[in-house]
């Protein structure tokens, strides 16, 4: 790799040393928790569900998985009627 993307990169990796660690730490916490889509209101779920495949709905429905997103301020800006991915 480059030397500058790496210079770069372990600058970041330092200088977010302690907040990662407090993510990490909050992420190991709330494995035990319910999964949150579940106190979703249905309207804001039944959207999330709209834009699926329906692999990816019925796994959403099984709370075996994650409902992870990538918000794009971007992509809603350029193409709000085509969701991202």
């Amino acid at each position: 790799m480059h030397r500058t993307i790496v210079k770069i990169t372990d600058r970041i990796i330092g200088r977010s040393k302690d907040h990662r660690q407090t993510y990490l730490r909050r992420v190991e916490e709330d494995r035990d928790h319910e999964v949150f889509r579940k106190k979703l209101p249905c309207s804001n779920f039944a959207h999330d569900l709209a834009a699926c495949t329906a692999d990816c709905r019925d796994r959403l429905l099984s709370d075996a998985a994650p409902n992870i997103a990538i918000i794009s301020s971007y992509n809603d800006l350029v193409s709000a009627h085509q969701p991202l991915g």
